[in-house]
């Protein structure tokens, strides 16, 4: 499975490789932008563990912990539980 973002950052950490083996490098010219990147859309954590065990064969907690620090970094939304079903002990005051 490849990592968010791996295509742009194996290609810089190709170059910095690169630019350390060689012991001496001059920058010729940078370009500096600016991205807006849209909000995350909401996860049901239910889709997300159904979905992800499916296609990686990882453990529901193992997929949470990648959740979690997915959302750390801000590459999703908080996960969602959307249910209908509460214990008998639920305070619906």
């Amino acid at each position: 499975m490849r990592a968010i973002g791996s295509g742009i950052r194996g290609r810089a950490e190709e170059i910095y490789a690169k630019a350390s083996r060689a012991g001496e490098a001059a920058v010729k010219s940078f370009k500096e932008s600016t991205e807006n990147i849209s909000r995350p859309i909401r996860l049901r954590t239910d889709d997300l563990l159904r979905d992800m065990a499916r296609l990686t064969g990882l453990s529901a907690a193992k997929i949470l912990l990648v959740a979690e620090d997915l959302y750390a970094y801000g590459y999703i939304s908080y996960l969602r539980t959307e249910t209908n079903r509460y214990g008998p002990r639920f305070d619906y005051s």
